[in-house]
């Protein structure tokens, strides 16, 4: 069992680590060749390296280039359009359609 103490620098270890981008340097495929990474390839961007979770909406497009940190720039989407207009299409789309 951790201590308060503990507890806190392991808390404040994972805040730091969080805000940190991960794709800056040699370690990083798409930096190591020159080439922009992809959000919809590389997790880099996501809160502690997984997809959101449902219900909760996605970084916004400057939130995900600045989590990213790879200095040839991150090629992305606006998610939350996706997610509001995939919403409105199957909502629209009836069973017997889908069922085919």
């Amino acid at each position: 069992m951790l201590r308060t103490p503990e507890k806190k620098m392991e808390k404040l270890l994972h805040d730091l680590v969080e805000k940190e981008p991960c794709c800056r340097d040699e370690d990083c495929f798409c930096v190591r060749n020159g080439i922009d990474c992809q959000s919809d390839a590389c997790s880099c961007w996501h809160d502690s390296h997984v997809h959101a979770k449902a219900g909760s909406a996605f970084p916004s497009v400057e939130e995900i280039m600045a989590r990213c940190g790879n200095p040839n720039g991150m090629y992305t989407v606006n998610f939350n359009e996706i997610e509001v207009y995939r919403t409105n299409v199957l909502q629209c789309v009836p069973c017997s359609v889908v069922e085919g």
